[in-house]
């Protein structure tokens, strides 16, 4: 594997962090390796873990702040991820795999499964953290990283919520994005 992905991604730097950046790219493409996918997950999935613990610092957003949000603002604001979270869908166990092997227990059989939605942030204590997701709440956060509005988030879950219901089920939503720390201040 070294001397294959040295071959393709010659060192062009000093760090072996930065200098890894595209093992995850070399596993999925290049046999034997690209035979288990698994493999090419685990890696990205390790280099999120590092580039969460990278990002910048950004000001959290706090209740207060969001309390003084007058009503006719709601439908356009937008809400911002701090920098360090990240988004990730995996179809196969990798996660559960790289926990399995940290705790030194035997790992699931890497097998293709339904997708898996991932989030890998660091928290308002500022550790990185990663928790899986559903579909929904994935779908919602990839729309706060494309600068949707409020307004459009709760068009969102139409297909999915009775519209009486939206409005609440995004402001818990909110509420817990708070307390993770993934929110920041403008």
């Amino acid at each position: 594997m070294v001397d294959g992905y040295l071959a393709l991604y010659p060192s062009t730097h000093t760090s072996l962090r930065i200098f890894a950046e595209k093992l995850p790219d070399y596993l999925a493409a290049n046999t034997p390796f690209s035979d288990y996918p698994i493999l090419a997950d685990i890696a990205k999935f390790e280099r999120l873990l590092l580039s969460t613990f990278d990002a910048s610092d950004k000001t959290l957003l706090n209740v207060s702040e969001l309390e003084s949000i007058e009503p006719q603002q709601w439908p356009t604001l937008l809400l911002k991820l701090h920098p360090s979270v990240q988004l990730v869908v995996f179809n196969t166990m990798a996660v559960e795999s790289w926990q399995a092997i940290k705790q030194k227990q035997t790992p699931p059989e890497p097998r293709v499964s339904e997708p898996r939605f991932w989030v890998v942030a660091r928290d308002a204590q500022r550790r990185t953290q990663y928790l899986s997701v559903d579909a929904q709440e994935y779908r919602l956060l990839s729309l706060l990283k494309q600068n949707t509005p409020f307004a459009q988030l709760c068009q969102s879950c139409l297909n999915e919520l009775p519209g009486e219901k939206i409005a609440g089920f995004l402001i818990t939503k909110i509420n817990q994005w708070l307390e993770r720390g993934w929110l920041i201040s403008e």
